[in-house]
C-alpha cells in the first residue's frame, strides 16, 4: 500500500483475532484505507529528502597505521613472518608525499558511499454523496540510494482506487484495487556490495591517472583478488521487478430486524519473487 493511502492501523492480538483463521495465531494487522468524503476535491503532495549512512564501523583508514597495527596483530598471535616488511613501510610512507596513485591512503567509505535523493508524488481524487463514494490515488517514488554508481536506485508506481454505491435502501455494492509497480537496481558482482566494502583496505587505488579502476602493488595474504568497490558499484547492476495488486467486490443486502448480508470476492496477485 502507499503509505498516503493508510487511514488506520489496528493491530488485533486478543480474542478478536481468531477469526482470520490459523494464519493468526500470532495477531492479526488491520490497514483501513481512505476514503472519498464530501464534495469532489484533488490533493497533491510531494516530498523531498536524503537519506544517508549513519553509524559506520570506526575503521583505520591510515595506510602507515593499519600496515604497522596489522603487523603487531600478527605478531601478537604468534605469527613469525609480517605482512609487510619495515622497507615496504618506509618506501609507502614516502612515496604518499608524491605519488597519491601507487600510495593511496583511501577512506572508501567516503569514496563508496553518498548521500541519496528521495523524491515521492501522491495525487488522489474523491468525493461522496448521499448513493456513492469513490477515491483514485496514484503515486510515484524514486529514491536513489548511498552507493555511488548508476546502480542503486528505486522506483515505484503505485495505484489506490475504491468505489461504492447505495443501489438502494437495502443494497450496497462496491469495489477496490491497490497496486504497485516497482523496480529496483543493485550492483552485481557474485555477492554483497557492502561485504567488500567492510573488506577494502586504505592502500587499494581508487582509479588511475587514466581512468582504470585501480589494485595494490603490495602483496597482502588472503587478499589475491582485490575487489574495489568503485569498480563493483559501477560496472555491473541486477534489477529485480516487483508488481503486486489487490482487488475485491463486495456486495451487502440489509436484512430485516437490521441483519446484514455481506458477500466479498478478492483476489491477490503478486510477480516478483
Amino acid at each position: 500500500l502507499n503509505p498516503d493511502d493508510v487511514e488506520t492501523v489496528t493491530v488485533l492480538k486478543d480474542a478478536s483475532a481468531p477469526i482470520y483463521g490459523s494464519r493468526a495465531a500470532n495477531g492479526v494487522i488491520l490497514v483501513t484505507t481512505k476514503k472519498g468524503g464530501g464534495v469532489s476535491q484533488a490533493n497533491y503532495n510531494y516530498y523531498n529528502g536524503v537519506q544517508n549512512p549513519t553509524t559506520m564501523p570506526d575503521a583505520i583508514w591510515d595506510p602507515i597505521q593499519y600496515m604497522r597495527l596489522k603487523n603487531q596483530a600478527l605478531a601478537n598471535q604468534g605469527t613469525q613472518l609480517p605482512n609487510y616488511s619495515d622497507e615496504e613501510i618506509a618506501e609507502y610512507e614516502l612515496g604518499m608525499k608524491t605519488d597519491p596513485y601507487t600510495y593511496p591512503s583511501n577512506n572508501w567509505f567516503d569514496i563508496a558511499l553518498k548521500n541519496g535523493n528521495i523524491q515521492k508524488h501522491n495525487l488522489s481524487f474523491g468525493g461522496s454523496s448521499e448513493t456513492y463514494q469513490y477515491r483514485l490515488s496514484l503515486g510515484y517514488l524514486n529514491r536513489d540510494g548511498i552507493i555511488i554508481g548508476p546502480s542503486d536506485n528505486e522506483k515505484k508506481y503505485s495505484l489506490g482506487f475504491n468505489a461504492s454505491l447505495n443501489v438502494s435502501k437495502r443494497l450496497k455494492v462496491g469495489a477496490s484495487i491497490d497496486g504497485y509497480y516497482r523496480h529496483y537496481d543493485y550492483p552485481f558482482y557474485g555477492g554483497n556490495f557492502f561485504q567488500y566494502l567492510s573488506r577494502s583496505l586504505p592502500i587499494l587505488t581508487d582509479t588511475l591517472a587514466d581512468g582504470r579502476y585501480g589494485n595494490s602493488w603490495l602483496r597482502t595474504p588472503g587478499r589475491n583478488n582485490w575487489e574495489n568497490p568503485r569498480m563493483i558499484a559501477e560496472t555491473g547492476n541486477y534489477r529485480k521487478i516487483v508488481q503486486r495488486f489487490l482487488a475485491s467486490v463486495f456486495g451487502e443486502y440489509k436484512l430485516p430486524w437490521d441483519i446484514t448480508y455481506n458477500v466479498r470476492f478478492g483476489a491477490d496477485k503478486y510477480d516478483g519473487l
